[in-house]
């Protein structure tokens, strides 16, 4: 009885001994890393608003763009309270690495294309359904933010009049020539006057796009990121849908940090990808340039007292309203069966500055 008496005890401490270890060496999941749940009606998690802005990007490894993101995770990082970053992203390395500068991490969802890229609509609607915040935006993994950016989101976000309108928010970025032993600092205060040596893209797509929830994902197609013809389409899709579009370019400092050229999308063999989505679905725009942020009816500049201000514009490039863009805005009604407001066109489409 004594030796039977001793086996039972000694099985009991052996039983709690092996439930502590499992509590204790048990993974803990990270505050910053979410577990998105399934909900087709895009509700948060959380109901308090805690962001101006989640601002999220997607990478695939490449050896001559590790040091560039590495100064994109520490100037983002900057970025926050008020913007929020996030990646997408499956890769172990990648997602601690990004923890340890306080990112936000989900998995990719959506992908299409021979290399398996996230489309855009997918990240919105992930991001939209599984963090709080009044507005939603991709931008290329290589680009940095001035300070002048996040006052340009303020200011919009003020604006009482743009409340209950779908928006698209665009800016174009400067490109800067890359060196990694040659500029490897870009501190966060020093990017106003680093961006004195770039230039702008002769061609007039958006780098960055930020949305808020009113903005029709649920009809846009499933384009790729970092493939010809996403930007200048949903700018395109956009205006079709009578989507209020603000090109904040004047008041926003964005740089491009240039690695390997500025296009890299060419060199990819599914790079006409989203051009072959785009087809399939019958909603080719005949000319891209009724995309360009040029077209964007809103913009914002400076006052003469520093401030930064959101007008209507008057004018605009001939290219804006050319023929093929009424014949794309045809194709979108025909499609979605939707009646557009003529209020939108109701503007001088003057080619006479703005």
């Amino acid at each position: 009885m004594a030796r039977l008496y001793v086996r039972r005890r000694v099985l009991i401490i052996s039983s709690l001994v092996i439930i502590l270890v499992i509590v204790l060496f048990q993974p803990r999941k990270t505050s910053h890393e979410y577990q998105k749940q399934p909900n087709n009606n895009h509700k948060e998690t959380n109901t308090d608003l805690k962001h101006n802005l989640v601002m999220f990007t997607t990478w695939r490894h490449r050896a001559k763009k590790v040091h560039a993101r590495e100064v994109v995770l520490r100037n983002w990082r900057h970025l926050s309270p008020k913007i929020q970053p996030l990646i997408f992203t499956k890769t172990g390395v990648l997602r601690d690495r990004c923890l340890a500068e306080n990112w936000l991490v989900l998995p990719e969802d959506e992908i299409r294309c021979l290399n398996k890229i996230p489309t855009l609509r997918g990240m919105f609607n992930s991001a939209m359904s599984t963090i709080n915040s009044h507005l939603y935006g991709f931008s290329n993994g290589d680009l940095v933010f001035a300070k002048d950016f996040v006052k340009s989101i303020e200011v919009i976000l003020s604006d009482e009049s743009l409340k209950n309108k779908p928006l698209l928010i665009l800016a174009k970025r400067l490109n800067i020539e890359y060196r990694p032993y040659r500029n490897t600092a870009f501190a966060y205060d020093d990017i106003p006057r680093i961006a004195k040596q770039g230039e702008y893209p002769k061609e007039g797509s958006s780098d960055i796009f930020i949305t808020n929830k009113l903005f029709p994902w649920k009809r846009a197609l499933e384009l790729v990121i970092g493939r010809m013809g996403v930007g200048m389409w949903l700018s395109a899709f956009a205006r079709a849908l009578n989507v209020t579009l603000i090109d904040v370019t004047n008041t926003s400092t964005v740089l491009h940090l240039t690695t390997d050229g500025n296009q890299e999308s060419l060199k990819n063999i599914d790079m006409n990808c989203n051009h072959d989505i785009i087809k399939a679905n019958n909603l080719t725009c005949d000319n891209f340039s009724v995309g360009f942020i040029d077209c964007a009816d809103h913009a914002t500049n400076y006052k003469q007292n520093g401030d930064i201000r959101i007008f209507k514009k008057q004018y605009f490039k001939s290219y804006c309203f050319k023929p093929a863009f009424y014949r794309f805005v045809d194709k979108i009604k025909a499609r979605f069966s939707v009646e557009l407001s003529n209020n939108y066109y109701e503007a001088d489409f003057s080619t006479k500055g703005r």
